[in-house]
């Protein structure tokens, strides 16, 4: 009996011991495998590739968790290599392993993969539907992993919506992950960043609204890390919509910055493309060819075939445009080349297709060519204006058709209504329909006075300090001239402007306005921008003779005509902004500061 009892022991310890044993490889194999799933996209693929070989042999079905890494990683390393079927049959069997699991968090990081090849087999509806199926799956409260996994999902449906020209629910949905950023406090800032640049790309390429652009893509640089490489590249779009806004001298100051505080091709090409087009623009077509060689050099550098591709249209242009057509044709005709074997837009096969025709014709005819261009130049304009013509037709009936959709909805609900209390008591419906009507007039009213109440809360100055304020700035005005004649004049003003150096009497100075990178000086006729910021040219101006009125505005006395309550207008007819909090100041600069 007692050998029975120990054999029992013997064998109950063994079966203990394999157990344990078998957890702790388990527990072993899950953590490696979490290890290179996390480190995917530091490592190389034949790193990833090597490693998953490395433990997959010793997978077995109870090591749950284990399966789940292991067929996350194959279908990642599936999906880079183009296999797209292996890639979304692995992914499917990391979703049967998971749902074995309590895991949502890592049900939503396979989802986001699976969607993700899906996209990048152009199939963008079903990309999304996979998405909304991950943003439904319950978080935990205390999971702050699965909820943040929420933001990276929607800003990856902002990027589906938006390939497929559904730019409104893009930005609606980028919104949507902005104020899920705001609201959970996360610490990491690249979500804004990414959120932020992906707005401004939709503003300037679809929207055409710059300004807007310019707002995303500035808050997209105060997000991003200073060290992060990420930041040049924002420095760079925002200079190209200073670009598209007019603003030369702010684009080339920043663009030069770029170039100065990189030295990494893949960064360098964009900067000198820009710099480029701007020369185009101006007819200066020899510096233009500088700065697009110096792109074609960068860009040859960095491996980066479609950038190669981009730079060396940007030169058969140039060259065209220099008068130079041999070499043009030898640049649009290697354009030409590569698109026969890739991929491109309607848009760009058509401006190929032009430049390779005009160079065509001007090897030839110059004159021809030349007539031709500035033919296909007036259309293209014509063209532009009649298509924003229709766009804007279209809009207006998109918008008539669902007022007109929300009245027929409306009609539809009131006749049921109608239908469902034919025999009940009108005198409550009317009654309700009165307290309806009673409350919707007291509510627009009180929005009225709130509104009027914001509006005169707006107001620098009331009636009777302008009236002080108009008749001391004519008295000052007045001394002002008088004092000339009896001290000498002060000091000049100094500063320099793409390159030139300007020295100028404070009288001639009508107003300066910082803008961005610099300022620009409001003087005689002209205006001219220079680098200095506000701070430093205000440290020229004299205290009597010039004040400040805004944050960004400084003015000369002389030159305003009169002050009106948020606004002063200047002897040449330029109206400028007053800022509330610089009431006082303007009060003590005309002496009629209040007691």
């Amino acid at each position: 009996m007692s050998k029975f009892l120990s054999l029992l022991l013997i064998l109950s310890y063994t079966f203990t011991a394999a157990q344990n044993h078998a957890q702790i490889n388990c527990d072993t194999l899950t953590k490696n495998l979490s290890k290179v799933l996390s480190n995917y996209s530091k490592n190389k693929a034949s790193i990833n590739d090597r490693q998953y070989n490395l433990y997959k042999d010793s997978l077995t079905s109870e090591c749950i968790l284990a399966n789940v890494y292991s067929n996350m990683i194959s279908g990642r390393l599936n999906a880079d290599t183009g296999n797209v079927e292996l890639a979304l049959k692995s992914f499917d069997e990391a979703l049967i392993f998971v749902n074995r699991t309590p895991k949502n968090d890592l049900k939503k990081d396979i989802l986001k993969l699976l969607a993700s090849v899906h996209s990048d087999n152009d199939d963008q509806e079903k990309a999304i539907e996979i998405v909304n199926e991950a943003l439904q799956i319950d978080c935990h409260v205390d999971s702050s992993y699965c909820l943040i996994a929420n933001i990276s999902l929607l800003i990856n449906k902002g990027s589906y919506l938006s390939l497929i020209d559904k730019y409104q629910d893009a930005i609606e949905i980028y919104n949507e992950a902005d104020s899920l950023v705001e609201a959970l406090e996360v610490e990491n800032p690249l979500y804004s960043v990414v959120i932020n640049n992906s707005l401004a790309i939709i503003h300037v390429n679809q929207s055409k609204n710059n300004e807007e652009a310019l707002l995303a893509f500035k808050k997209a640089w105060e997000y991003c890390p200073d060290n992060h490489p990420f930041k040049t590249r924002l420095v760079t779009n925002i200079a190209a919509v200073y670009k598209n806004l007019g603003m030369i001298d702010s684009t080339k100051a920043l663009l030069k910055r770029v170039i100065n505080s990189s030295d990494k091709p893949s960064v360098l090409v964009s900067p000198y493309q820009t710099l480029g087009v701007i020369e185009m623009d101006s007819s200066k077509y020899s510096s233009a060819i500088l700065n697009f060689k110096k792109a074609l050099e960068f860009s040859e550098q960095s491996g980066q075939d479609r950038k190669i591709i981009k730079t060396k249209m940007f030169l058969a242009q140039a060259y065209y445009l220099s008068g130079d057509y041999k070499v043009a044709s030898k640049y649009i005709n290697e354009v030409d080349k590569f698109h026969e074997n890739n991929s491109i837009q309607k848009t760009r096969r058509l401006e190929i297709d032009k430049y390779k025709n005009l160079i065509a014709v001007a090897l030839l005819n110059p004159k021809r060519s030349i007539a031709m261009n500035e033919y296909l130049i007036n259309y293209d304009s014509l063209y532009g204006e009649e298509r924003q013509e229709k766009l804007d037709k279209l809009l207006y009936k998109y918008e008539n058709r669902i007022v007109s959709d929300s009245l027929a909805s409306l009609k539809l609900v009131a006749n049921n209504q109608e239908l469902e209390l034919k025999n009940q008591n009108l005198s409550i419906t009317s009654l309700i329909l009165a307290l309806l009507a009673g409350a919707f007039a007291v509510f627009v009213i009180l929005g009225s006075l709130r509104k009027s109440k914001a509006e005169n809360k707006e107001l620098v100055f009331k009636n009777q300090e302008l009236e002080n304020l108009n008749q001391k700035l004519r008295e000052r005005s007045t001394a002002i001239q008088e004092k000339k004649r009896i001290i000498p004049v002060a000091s000049n003003i100094q500063f320099k402007s793409n390159d030139k150096t300007f020295i100028i009497e404070p009288d001639r100075v009508r107003y300066v306005q910082a803008e961005a990178e610099g300022t620009r000086i409001f003087f005689d006729q002209e205006d001219r921008w220079t680098d200095l910021s506000l701070k430093q040219l205000n440290n020229q101006l004299t205290d009597d003779l010039f004040i400040q009125v805004f944050r960004s505005t400084i003015v000369n006395l002389q030159h305003i005509d009169w002050i009106n309550t948020t606004t002063l207008q200047m002897k040449d007819g330029t109206k400028l902004k007053i800022g509330r909090t610089y009431k006082k100041k303007i009060q003590k600069a005309l002496g009629s500061e209040e007691e």
